[in-house]
């Protein structure tokens, strides 16, 4: 049965723009979660993030700004090197409404072009800041060549205005509460807090059986449960 994942950060007016733009929520196959890292790379987390996932024999997939990534070399190789998949988070952390095209597609580019310049990795994943999309801008980042990821989990694992941020035992315990599989957990790596939480968070989904993989190999096990789906006979 083929799961239906709900997000109610994409508007409405995202809609019509769906069969052009892929976007990509979640898997269909439940025994996998991939872990998602945005707004680094950030000096002083990433790293003790990067110990953690090479402890756990874990990979994921960081969504990075590109001025960060100008400013840590040294970070970015390490990314590369211990095979983590990376995506576009614009250059400036800017709302993608919020640019006219020819800045958006500029930021796109610059930002695609300093992390396979430093990692020889090609980017086709993007995520927009703040989850903020609409149809027009949609178009525009897929004819860049993007695949646009989204979430389904939220760590909520950023500081709020007036209610400050979680601790990291609340942080893990919302991820680990909310995850039923086939989910990409959004989550960021620039803080103490999250950096506290992740080991709880991996132990308690491999606990509960998942697998832990990067976005595009969860794409990859979806289209092969899929396929092994329509090879089933009719139930009756």
């Amino acid at each position: 049965m083929k799961r239906t994942f709900i997000l109610l950060i994409i508007a409405l007016a995202l809609l019509p723009c769906l069969a052009q733009a892929k976007l990509v929520y979640g898997g269909l196959d439940k025994r996998y979660v991939a872990l998602t890292f945005d707004d680094g790379p950030s000096l002083g987390f990433t790293e003790k993030v990067l110990d953690i996932m090479a402890r756990e024999n874990v990979k994921g997939t960081f969504f990075l700004i590109g001025h960060k990534v100008m400013a840590q070399p040294e970070l970015m190789a390490r990314l590369a090197r211990e095979g983590h998949e990376l995506g576009n988070h614009t250059f400036t952390h800017s709302k993608v409404t919020w640019l006219g095209d020819d800045k958006l597609a500029y930021e796109l580019k610059q930002t695609s072009q300093l992390i396979s310049e430093m990692t020889g990795k090609s980017v086709k994943l993007f995520r927009p800041p703040h989850g903020t999309l609409n149809a027009a801008k949609s178009r525009l980042i897929q004819q860049q060549g993007y695949d646009i990821v989204l979430w389904t989990v939220n760590a909520d694992d950023f500081y709020r205005a007036g209610r400050g941020m979680r601790s990291h035992s609340s942080i893990a315990n919302r991820v680990l509460g909310q995850v039923k599989g086939g989910d990409v957990v959004l989550m960021h790596d620039d803080s103490q807090q999250l950096v506290d939480a992740l080991p709880l968070i991996i132990a308690g989904l491999k606990q509960k059986g998942y697998s832990l993989v990067t976005v595009s190999e969860l794409r990859r096990k979806s289209s092969q449960y899929m396929a092994e789906q329509k090879k089933e006979p009719a139930k009756i």
